[in-house]
């Protein structure tokens, strides 16, 4: 599975897991002005109901571009501290209204040069 991390709008925080071939669960939150304290149990509450482990990814996107310094930082952080502490790799996608079909584009491409690799 891999995960997709958006928290470009300080208002929200998105969550998407993929299989590699389709997203499978999103949640969407608002949460006004408490996105840093909401940030970890929201990641949480998702795994409880997705069913699925941490430890069930093989790689964490992170949405990019536009958007509040400190929310994109959020995101940043918590991809790149789930890649290093999961030893999974890390990439980031464009926001936007697109995120979806980025993100999937870009699983596609990293499975794809991995097989070339192997």
């Amino acid at each position: 599975m891999w995960l997709l991390i958006q928290t470009v709008d300080r208002q929200r925080l998105t969550f998407m897991l993929s299989d590699g071939q389709r997203v499978v669960r999103r949640m969407s939150r608002t949460v006004g002005q408490q996105q840093a304290e909401q940030l970890l149990p929201s990641l949480d509450k998702f795994f409880r109901a997705s069913g699925q482990a941490l430890t069930d990814l093989r790689g964490v996107a992170v949405a990019n571009g536009a958007g509040s310094f400190t929310a994109l930082r959020l995101g940043v952080i918590l991809a790149n501290t789930l890649g290093y502490v999961l030893g999974i790799p890390v990439v980031a996608v464009n926001a936007g209204e697109m995120v979806e079909v980025d993100f999937l584009s870009r699983i596609r491409s990293l499975a794809r040069q991995r097989h070339f690799m192997a």
